[in-house]
């Protein structure tokens, strides 16, 4: 992961997706797969796209 998606993911910004962020990387580490649904303006397109990125291998296309 590169430091800019290091950096954000280790001081994410306050927005309320940030508090699914551990159980979306057990899922993904846990069963391959996971769906995130949330309201606008939550945090989906600014922090899960980063944090898939340090738990799958492989290229993330969003």
């Amino acid at each position: 992961m590169s430091d800019p998606l290091r950096s954000l993911l280790s001081a994410p910004p306050d927005l309320p997706v940030t508090a699914g962020l551990a159980a979306l990387e057990e899922a993904l580490r846990a069963r391959g797969v996971a769906v995130v649904q949330a309201p606008p303006g939550t945090g989906k397109t600014t922090l899960v796209p980063p944090a898939v990125a340090g738990v799958v291998a492989g290229r993330v296309v969003v």
